[in-house]
């Protein structure tokens, strides 16, 4: 076998004796001194730390996948820089596991999903919170702004949901079911955003004339909803407002100060791979990430997989579904009979430390153990973490992984960790040769040992099974085109001309009154509740939006047009 130059070039590393004796479905690694780390040695969370071609990946990572899915467990496994999913795929079908795995992101194989499916409404109002507080420092003076900008996406958001739970089993509620991509362009077009409003606000006092008409108390979703009607109009800085409302330069401006960082967010998952619209589909094939379902239930093996060029979108993307695994082991791990597993490779690019989070990476490692989860972390370096993540939660977090895995690096921070926890002692981790590497882990008793070995072993093993793997083609899914032209927001046309008539007329460009909004929104309201009715009957509301004829997506709408005057020539 051909291997890397360098990769088994070895010590004369003392044989030491295993620190336990554990079988092999109970093993998470095995080294080259017969040292064996135990799945219970793994709860306390493992760091893997190693410069390039160290053999941090092939040598360490790998293998413990290997262990954990031939063991039958399900987890999360974060390939947000794109190298492992070649790795680890093989490793799935030596196991005959390739019906396990769930794959989200980039690749032709990834499925679509909606990832707002499944999601509490304080988790989406955290969500949003993270997404509009991402790359901003701790004491930034601006937060209060980037905090409104959360705040009115997650308004925008409660309003489609409200709409979308009248009569929920119809086509046309579904169609006001928020997704990631309608919340973002509902907030960045004020005529859709204004009508939608004018629409909920006119639905809330028809349903509430009719309780007093009948003489009943309202329910108590028709409180909450006055309530948060109140609430937004109380702001005066708001995309959800009356149409017709004047505005000023200072409403625009505060708006913008608001808006500008979370909308820069979704433009660029938008611009990244369609992220947006993958991760914001509501088709029948579409895969809810329901952890709860998918890892415990099943036992699945979640993918994260984003291409190289994904950048900024895909740590986003993955420090969201980061987040949303670990409530999920929260919620269902304590007393499990088995094993989860979370693994996140380039750990630095996807690291979480701040006190916003409900349950940031800190706060996780520390209690994971009591909830059978397995969390293992790779990074290039200390310096590297502690550039993203800040250097005193660096240092707690790797407090919080008792078991220690360094490879050669030429970083000097790491370098210095490392000889702070030897007591000054050892040679330096530079040193080391490639698969050579320093171990810090507890022993059956608990005691923190240190010892120098390699995984060289584990390496060769890996690499068979990699290069006897033959991938599959597969070929990218188109999907299929709706029956009804889309409007804007992704609502069908005949919704979104109704939402937006009004303003397409001009009559609304000017100051108009009370009165005239009322008319407006109970004209809206007849047109959109006729549809409503229209739909519950089993009838096609969307016939009024010109139905395509076709579902061809291989021609350009121009080319098209050309055959069409060629073939009339």
């Amino acid at each position: 076998m051909n291997l890397s130059i360098g990769f088994t070039a070895s010590r004369d590393i003392a044989r030491a004796k295993p620190v336990q004796e554990v079988s092999d479905c109970d093993s998470l690694m095995k080294f080259d001194s017969e040292r064996i780390l135990s799945m219970v040695q793994g709860t306390r969370s493992v760091a893997n730390v190693g410069g390039t071609g160290s053999g941090k990946t092939s040598g360490v990572m790998s293998p413990m996948v290997d262990h954990l899915i031939r063991a039958g467990y399900g987890g999360l496994i974060l390939d947000v820089k794109g190298n492992m999913l070649s790795k680890i795929l093989p490793i799935v079908a030596q196991h005959g596991r390739l019906d396990d795995v769930v794959e989200f992101g980039t690749s032709p194989t990834a499925c679509r999903t909606d990832f707002l499916e499944g999601m509490a409404e304080h988790e989406v109002a955290d969500l949003f919170s993270t997404l509009a507080t991402c790359g901003i420092g701790k004491n930034s003076h601006n937060m209060n702004f980037f905090m409104n900008g959360s705040r009115i996406y997650y308004n925008v958001y409660r309003c489609l949901l409200d709409i979308s739970r009248i009569h929920p089993d119809s086509d046309f509620s579904r169609q006001f079911r928020p997704t990631l991509a309608k919340v973002f362009h509902v907030v960045n077009n004020p005529r859709m955003a204004q009508g939608l409003w004018s629409f909920y606000t006119t639905s809330l006092r028809k349903a509430l004339e009719d309780c007093e008409k009948k003489g009943v108390e309202p329910p108590d979703y028709l409180v909450k909803a006055e309530e948060f009607a109140s609430v937004v109009q109380s702001d005066s800085h708001h995309v959800l407002r009356e149409p017709g409302e004047e505005t000023s330069s200072q409403y625009r401006d505060q708006l913008s100060y608001a808006l500008n960082h979370i909308n820069g967010v979704f433009s660029t998952i938008e611009a990244t791979h369609g992220l947006l619209d993958r991760f914001s589909c509501r088709d029948e094939d579409a895969v809810a990430i329901d952890f709860d379902k998918i890892v415990f239930r099943e036992h699945k093996i979640v993918i994260v997989h984003f291409a190289m060029d994904s950048g900024r979108a895909g740590e986003i993307l993955s420090k969201a579904i980061k987040s949303r695994y670990y409530q999920s082991v929260i919620r269902n791990g304590y007393g499990s009979a088995g094993y989860t597993f979370m693994i996140g490779d380039e750990f630095q690019s996807i690291i979480d430390t701040s006190d916003e989070s409900r349950l940031n990476d800190m706060d996780f490692f520390s209690i994971s153990r009591e909830y059978r989860n397995i969390n293992i972390i790779a990074t290039q370096s200390v310096a590297s973490l502690r550039a993203k993540g800040g250097a005193e939660a660096v240092s707690s977090l790797l407090a919080n992984c008792m078991t220690k895995i360094i490879l050669q690096t030429s970083d000097p921070e790491t370098d210095a960790w490392v000889r702070s926890m030897r007591g000054g002692a050892g040679a330096s981790i530079r040193d080391l040769g490639r698969g050579e590497c320093v171990i810090m882990c507890p022993d059956d008793e608990g005691r923190l040992i240190e010892a120098e070995d390699s995984v060289n072993s584990e390496y060769r093993r890996i690499q068979d099974v990699i290069k006897g793997y033959q991938s599959p083609k597969h070929e990218e899914r188109g999907r299929p085109l709706p029956p009804w032209r889309v409007g804007t927001a992704g609502f069908p046309y005949a919704i979104s001309r109704v939402l937006t008539t009004p303003f397409a007329s001009g009559t609304c460009r000017g100051r108009l009154s009370s009165q005239d909004r009322r008319k407006y929104g109970q004209e809206m309201y007849a047109k959109l509740n006729k549809m409503r009715e229209m739909s519950r009957a089993g009838k096609p509301f969307w016939k009024a939006s010109a139905p395509r004829r076709g579902t061809k997506t291989s021609v350009s709408p121009r080319l098209e047009i050309g055959l069409r005057l060629k073939t009339k020539i």
